[in-house]
């Protein structure tokens, strides 16, 4: 297939999806999923966004036993851990961080002062644990006062060579842990991330979703994605 034609099949996709039915959308993605077998789907990333989770456990696997901090991980139900150490499995240490205790917290600590904040500073000191390899943030961005001062802290607390994975919301229902504040585009936690000073690998939308609106029905014809995550590194 030609480049020429990969880019008309896009083009002609794209536009049969926004202008879709929620119905309709459900069917052409059944019908993609079913006879595109192995192959090569990533000129249909506009319609399915790209899942970088892979590429996360590929990265962090050649890391020589890692100290991994994932952040945000007191669980909302208690019968639900929502760790991904299965992501990292030859961890030498693998912490969850949260500013409050719980099920699944090893320390409580502000993520917007992780670097300085009492808690890490004496586990550290008390070699409790070391400086992060890798950091993961997975449904915690969105709940942040100020996320781009998070993102300069965590950038001041890893290790140099350190690798990061965030995971967030595009478009997501109202939920409050304890507070909803944000929603990201490619663009803006992108921007966050460089600016705090990583290098950003890749950036993408994941899980379509419709907007449903009394106000406009126009709505749910526009692009719309569930999560936004991003993969970065400290050099």
């Amino acid at each position: 297939m030609t480049i020429q034609k990969k880019h008309k099949d896009r083009e002609r996709l794209l536009k049969l999806f926004i202008n879709a039915t929620i119905v309709q959308r459900a069917v052409i993605q059944r019908i993609i999923r079913k006879t595109a077998g192995g192959k090569n789907l990533e000129h249909l990333e506009p319609l399915y966004g790209k899942d970088l989770s892979n590429l996360f456990i590929e990265m962090a696997a050649v890391k020589k036993s890692p100290i991994v901090w994932e952040l945000g991980t007191k669980r909302s139900l208690p019968e639900r851990s929502t760790m991904h150490k299965q992501w990292v499995p030859h961890a030498k240490q693998f912490l969850g961080i949260d500013i409050a205790p719980g099920l699944d917290v090893n320390i409580v600590a502000d993520v917007h002062r992780l670097d300085i904040e009492p808690s890490v500073v004496q586990a550290i000191a008390t070699q409790e644990t070391e400086a992060p390899d890798i950091v993961i943030s997975c449904s915690t961005f969105e709940h942040l006062d100020k996320p781009w001062i998070a993102a300069q802290a965590i950038w001041r607390a890893m290790k140099s060579d350190g690798l990061i994975f965030v995971q967030t919301h595009q478009t997501f229902p109202i939920h409050a842990y304890p507070n909803d504040m944000w929603r990201f585009t490619k663009e803006s936690l992108s921007m966050i991330f460089r600016d705090a000073g990583f290098n950003i690998i890749d950036c993408a939308y994941q899980f379509p979703c419709v907007v449903l609106s009394t106000e406009s029905s126009m709505l749910m014809h526009s692009q719309s994605f569930l999560n936004v995550s991003l993969i970065g590194t400290k050099s």
